[in-house]
């Protein structure tokens, strides 16, 4: 019997500048007690990271959990995601698409209220970040 696969995704965090060692570890620390809280793991640095469950399958609503509570973090400057990808992939490349959310902007903070009210859901949270766009490449 093949083993189940899961849908995961790819994580990739800016942190703000100027951070000591002692803001970059307790942010590590933040950021496993979240993960484990979730039965979440990460596989790679904690910047840029494959997020998946050895139980199940994630979901939208795992990628907007996570990205309202990075962009609420102070050491975090910006977070992108990946769209869901199969367990056992290796970490997505940006140029397969992703959504990114800056913690400052203005859109994003509305937006994280909304969500936290469950005004909108995980799936318009996607949308209204602009959907897993494509970097633009230029020959």
């Amino acid at each position: 019997m093949k083993p189940l696969e899961h849908q995961c995704f790819t994580l990739w965090i800016t942190p703000r500048p100027g951070l000591t060692l002692s803001d970059e570890l307790d942010f590590v620390r933040r950021l496993e007690d979240y993960l484990r809280e979730r039965e979440l793991e990460i596989s790679g640095g904690p910047l840029h990271t494959v997020v998946s469950s050895a139980s199940r399958s994630l979901t939208a609503t795992d990628q907007v959990d996570l990205i309202v509570g990075l962009v609420r973090d102070p050491v975090v400057e910006r977070v992108a995601v990946s769209p869901l990808l199969r367990s056992g992939s290796r970490p997505a490349e940006r140029e397969a698409g992703y959504i990114e959310a800056p913690s400052l902007d203005v859109p994003v903070i509305a937006l994280t209220i909304l969500y936290g009210c469950g005004r909108v859901s995980a799936e318009t949270v996607l949308q209204i970040l602009g959907g897993f766009v494509r970097p633009a490449v230029v020959h």
